[in-house]
């Protein structure tokens, strides 16, 4: 995520760190702070007075600087698995959303942040079920954490299990997420079903769950042509339309990007987009004009991942390979931008992180410019 001035934060395997540009063209790195329970998935926000916020594999927290914004300072907000039989979830993922996040606006830093965890709930364990949680604050800087829905609740989990990216809240206030289990899809591993793209339908402080399409619900020859695995989480227009990826199933067995489109009378019809030829961790970005951005965990023309653009002219949907990784001498470039969702700042720039390659091979932070 990126700041007025033009800093861009991330986190990289528990490092909360900040890359501010020079003068020179330039740009100076700086770690704010080190999270306990590290993770490299986790997109941060920040709320209107500068803070921020994100997930590690344990705990929410909160990032703050000083005055004059020389020393950082992280504090914990909601630590997980603090109920009996981690009730409360297990390995929160995915980063956190808030009511007007889908605009762009910043967080206000007062109303309630939404996420999930992996595991736990009151029908998981550390290796099944899952939660979609709210959390809010409570006053004198502690926050209350509110389970709203939790995976696995029917047989065979067929509700789904083991959100990992998250949920975006709609116009309305209703969280829509994945699985990347569960479901009464068909899945040709061990683990259960393909998994499912939800929502959870608010009314006053009542949370409904629905799913809104079951991976591998259309089976041909043993191949699950819809996809299977929603790892990533998804990106919704203003029509309502439901934008993601999977990271495996599809026509060539390594994920697609899909669309789920509102039919009128409270369903969505889904459809696939394009196939991809190696799969997707992350949920795609979209820019004013209904084009999607987004990352392969490989593939592409250098075969070490690639950044495409999906484009619709009203009629079909074209791909454009925009970079492929590990293009220069010992992928100096940096390869398998993997966990990146892309950042597509006001000139068009985008901007996004490769987890291995680069000058001591820990990975890249690279931005592309339009020609």
């Amino acid at each position: 995520m990126a700041d007025e001035e033009g800093n861009l934060y991330g986190m990289g395997l528990g490092d909360v760190f900040m890359l501010s540009p020079q003068g020179d063209g330039s740009w100076q790195y700086t770690v704010l702070a080190t999270a306990p329970t590290g993770s490299d998935r986790s997109p941060l926000i920040r709320d209107t007075a500068g803070n921020l916020y994100g997930t590690d594999a344990s705990q929410v927290f909160e990032v703050v600087p000083n005055a004059d914004r020389t020393v950082w300072t992280m504090h914990s907000l909601y630590t997980f698995c603090l109920a009996t039989g981690c009730a409360d979830g297990m390995f929160p993922k995915g980063g956190l959303s808030y009511a007007g996040s889908a605009s762009g606006a910043p967080y206000d830093g007062t109303s309630p942040l939404y996420g999930t965890t992996f595991t736990g709930g009151a029908h998981g364990d550390g290796n099944r079920g899952g939660v979609g949680y709210r959390l809010t604050p409570a006053g004198g800087g502690a926050w209350q954490e509110a389970s709203l829905y939790d995976f696995c609740a029917e047989d065979g989990c067929a509700d789904g299990e083991g959100p990992e990216g998250g949920v975006v809240v709609d116009g309305s206030g209703n969280l829509i997420g994945t699985t990347s289990r569960g479901g009464t899809g068909h899945q040709f591993h061990s683990d259960g079903g393909a998994g499912t793209v939800f929502k959870l339908t608010r009314s006053g402080d009542t949370w409904t769950h629905g799913v809104l399409h079951h991976f591998c619900s259309d089976r041909r020859r043993h191949l699950c042509r819809d996809g299977e695995t929603a790892h990533a989480g998804v990106v919704i227009d203003g029509a309502g339309n439901i934008f993601g990826t999977t990271h495996e199933g599809g026509k060539l067995q390594r994920g697609g990007a899909y669309r789920l489109t509102p039919d009128g009378s409270g369903g969505y019809a889904f459809s696939t987009i394009e196939p991809f030829d190696a799969g997707s961790f992350t949920a795609m970005t979209m820019d004013a004009w209904g084009n999607l951005y987004g990352t392969t965990e490989n593939g592409g023309a250098k075969g070490m991942g690639a950044v495409y653009r999906l484009s619709f002219d009203g009629t079909a949907w074209t791909t454009t390979e925009l970079y492929g990784f590990c293009a220069r001498n010992r992928c100096q470039d940096g390869s398998n931008p993997a966990f990146s969702t892309v950042l597509l700042d006001a000139h068009g720039d985008l901007f996004g992180t490769t987890f291995v390659g680069g000058r001591h091979d820990g990975g890249t932070v690279f931005e592309l410019v339009p020609q």
